[in-house]
């Protein structure tokens, strides 16, 4: 019997972000050296959140590696959706404070569910788990 070698892949899904004008990107991986020389961060090896400008339009990325040793938990969605929305919201200059997080707290759903519909359409939401 021979040792069976996981595939590698790589899922990303660009979409408008609604009513601000930014791109969300989301990358799905289980491969190191892609994450090592596209998202040029050595320093990323679990999830992380970050923005770039492409051709003129802010991008927000989520990147979650589903390969790595620690498991993507439902709060790590979560705190990944927290960035992407603070920045979003620093895209147009609104800052967050007690009297506007109602946007913050509505763009952090809008993030979690759209990284959990990419995650279910490419059959992958089983690698998602819960902290205990």
């Amino acid at each position: 019997m021979g040792v069976t070698k996981k595939k590698n892949y790589t899922h990303k899904h660009l979409i408008q972000v609604p009513i601000y004008r930014v791109r969300f990107e989301m990358v799905l991986t289980n491969d190191f050296k892609y994450v090592r020389e596209y998202l040029e961060d050595d320093a990323f090896v679990y999830a992380t959140t970050y923005d770039r400008m492409i051709d003129g339009v802010k991008h927000i990325i989520i990147a979650l590696n589903l390969g790595h040793t620690s498991n993507i938990t439902h709060g790590v969605i979560a705190h990944e959706a927290v960035h992407a929305a603070i920045y979003t919201l620093d895209c147009i200059g609104e800052p967050i404070n007690a009297n506007n997080q109602e946007s913050c707290a509505y763009l952090q759903e809008w993030f979690v569910d759209q990284v959990y519909l990419f995650l279910e359409s490419k059959k992958l939401i089983h690698k998602i788990s819960i902290r205990r």
